[in-house]
């Protein structure tokens, strides 16, 4: 017999496809989509970054995920337990201050 055996190497990506023209749909301001794709078995968290004192209040939202920023900078979206490849609109709902910066980042941080 042969016995064959593969390793395969953790690969995790997120990509922002812009929408041509943002559009508001109701308070929310639609930005395009994010193709999030991640072939870890221990999961991933989905991290919004954006410049610090900003966009205090604002909600980002991606699918059915949305977390309300508090101006430190960084965000968690949302965390899945295991592989995952999916495309989900993103949004943003601007906070008493409206959208006060133009810096709006999506990682990816696989979970240990």
């Amino acid at each position: 017999g042969i016995n064959i055996q593969a390793t395969v190497p953790v690969s995790c990506s997120v990509r922002f496809l812009p929408d041509p023209s943002v559009a508001p749909i109701g308070d929310a301001l639609r930005l395009g989509s994010v193709r999030e794709f991640c072939n870890s078995s221990s999961g991933y968290r989905l991290v919004v970054n954006y410049q610090p004192g900003t966009l205090r209040g604002a909600t980002v939202l991606v699918g059915d995920d949305r977390v309300v920023l508090d101006g430190s900078g960084q965000a968690v979206i949302t965390q899945s337990s295991g592989a995952r490849a999916r495309v989900r609109t993103l949004e943003v709902i601007p906070g008493q201050a409206g959208l006060d910066t133009n810096q709006l980042s999506l990682d990816i941080l696989v979970t240990a």
